[in-house]
């Protein structure tokens, strides 16, 4: 049985967005050795996160991501058992709405397509709301 878990938190450190790419390097080759995919969205202050995978290493990984002293205030929305990946191509994509402010619901929709899951609804909604502040 596959997991999936979306959740949000916020940055520690005010240059945040210049540890991203250490970052997604380790996830990328963490979540690949564990069979993890998702996707992520940061805006400078804030994380959004969705994972999927083998249910431990689903834990595992969001265990990681608690732990991980760069960010605080998580806040899960979905914790939930799935029967199939929403991104199965993705070991973590990502989106950076601090470059891309104006774009972000274009990129957003470009990576998502017509995918109509509730994780693709919740970034778009993250992504309508980002823009409008």
């Amino acid at each position: 049985m596959l997991k999936n878990i979306f959740y949000t938190s916020r940055a520690f450190a005010a240059d945040a967005a210049d540890q991203i790419g250490p970052i997604l390097d380790v996830s990328r080759r963490n979540n690949r050795r564990a069979g993890v995919t998702g996707f992520l969205l940061f805006d400078g202050k804030r994380f959004l996160q969705f994972l999927e995978g083998p249910a431990a290493a689903v834990d595992a990984t969001m265990h990681r991501i608690v732990e991980d002293r760069r960010h605080y205030a998580h806040v899960i929305m979905i914790d939930e058992e799935e029967t199939h990946r929403q991104f199965p191509d993705w070991d973590m994509a990502f989106e950076n709405e601090g470059e891309l402010r104006d774009t972000l619901l274009l990129q957003v929709e470009r990576r998502l397509g017509t995918l109509e899951t509730r994780a693709a609804r919740l970034f778009r909604s993250y992504a309508k709301m980002a823009r409008a502040a």
